[in-house]
C-alpha cells in the first residue's frame, strides 16, 4: 500500500491494486485494525496517537479481489439495514417531540398561558458524587452509577459503571427512586447538547449530573419532555468555568422554566408517549439485531470464515 502521512492530523491511505477502497474502509473501522492500534498507540490520557512506524506495523488480511467484493457487498447491505433502523428511530424521536409541542406549545413562549415556574422551584436539583477510590469495596457491586457518558437515551435502564449497594448507606450519595429525571450540568457536551434522561431503575449519579426531585406535582415523562423541548434555551444558560469546562449552574437552572398544565393533561401526554415508546422499543430491538448481524459478518469476514465457506 502507498501512504502519505500528514503530521499531527491524519494518515491518508491510498490503496494499491491489491485492495479495494470499499473493503479497506470496512477493514479499517473493524476490530482487526482497532485492536492493533489500541495495543500500540494508546496515550496516557486515553486517546490514541499513531505515527508512520506504527502504521507500517499494522497487519491486515488480504483476500482476493473477488472475495473483497463479496465482503464489501455483504457488509454494505448490513450497514444499510442498520442505517435504516437508526433513521426510523430518529423519526420516532421527532414524533415524541412534536407530540409535546402539539399539546403544549413551546414552553419558553408558553403561548397557552399555563402556570410557569423556574426549574429550581418545580424541582430540587440534587447533585451526585463519586465514591472514594481508596475504598475498594465501594466499587464492587451492582448498583447503577450514572455519569454523562451514559446519558445518550431518553430512558436509562442501566449504567456502564456500578458501585456497591453499601455506598448510599455509608456516604452522602443518595439512592434515587425509579423514574427520576436527570440532566447533565457539567462537561464539554453542553457546548452543543443538553442531555435529559429518565432513570428507570433505583440508581446513583456522579457530580456532573443533577437529579430533578419534584417539589410540585409533575409527571416524570412530562418534565423530561418539557426540558427537551427547550434544549436550545437551556444551552444558552450554559457558562464556562475558569478551566474551560462547560457548566449549567444554579443561576442557569433558575432561568429554565417549567410549565405546569393540569395533571390530566400531563397524564394524557404520558399515555401518548408510552405508545410511541412501544414502537420505538420495537425498532430498537431490530436495530440491535442489525448491529449484531453487522458485527458478526465483520468478524467472520476478517477471520476468513466468509470466503472459506464460499469454497465449500
Amino acid at each position: 500500500m502507498e501512504d502519505t502521512l500528514f503530521p499531527d492530523t491524519m494518515i491518508a491511505v491510498r490503496p494499491n491494486a491489491e485492495i479495494l477502497p470499499e473493503f479497506l474502509e470496512f477493514l479499517w473501522n473493524g476490530d482487526v485494525v482497532r485492536r492493533q492500534i489500541e495495543a500500540m498507540a494508546r496515550t496516557t490520557n486515553g486517546t490514541f496517537k499513531i505515527n508512520q512506524k506504527m502504521f507500517e506495523r499494522i497487519e491486515i488480511p488480504l483476500p482476493s479481489i473477488p472475495e473483497q467484493q463479496l465482503i464489501a457487498r455483504a457488509l454494505g447491505q448490513a450497514a444499510a439495514l442498520r442505517d435504516q433502523r437508526r433513521k426510523a428511530i430518529a423519526l420516532i424521536d421527532d414524533l415524541a417531540k412534536s407530540t409535546f409541542l402539539d399539546l403544549f406549545g413551546d414552553p419558553v413562549k408558553n403561548a397557552q398561558g399555563f402556570e410557569s415556574v423556574p426549574l429550581t422551584e418545580a424541582c430540587h436539583p440534587y447533585s451526585g458524587g463519586t465514591p472514594t477510590k481508596s475504598n475498594a469495596k465501594y466499587w464492587s457491586g451492582n448498583l447503577p452509577w450514572f455519569t454523562p457518558k451514559d446519558m445518550k437515551h431518553s430512558d436509562l435502564w442501566d449504567s456502564q459503571d456500578h458501585i456497591s449497594e453499601q455506598v448510599p448507606q455509608e456516604t452522602n450519595l443518595k439512592l434515587l427512586p425509579p423514574n427520576t429525571v436527570a440532566i447533565v450540568v457539567r462537561g464539554m457536551i453542553l457546548s452543543h447538547t443538553f442531555p435529559v434522561s429518565v432513570l428507570r431503575i433505583p440508581a446513583t449519579i456522579n457530580q456532573d449530573i443533577k437529579a430533578l426531585l419534584p417539589k410540585r406535582e409533575i409527571e416524570p415523562q412530562f418534565l423530561a419532555a418539557c426540558l427537551r423541548a427547550q434544549s436550545t434555551h437551556a444551552l444558552q444558560q450554559v457558562s464556562t468555568a475558569a478551566h474551560g469546562t462547560k457548566r449549567l449552574d444554579g443561576e442557569g437552572l433558575g432561568n429554565i422554566s417549567i410549565i405546569l398544565p393540569s395533571m390530566d393533561l400531563q397524564r394524557h401526554f404520558t399515555q401518548k408517549l408510552d405508545k410511541i415508546n412501544q414502537i420505538r422499543a420495537s425498532h430498537q430491538k431490530y436495530l440491535n439485531e442489525a448491529d449484531a448481524l453487522f458485527t458478526s459478518l465483520q468478524q467472520r469476514a476478517f477471520r476468513g470464515d466468509m470466503w472459506d465457506n464460499q469454497d465449500n
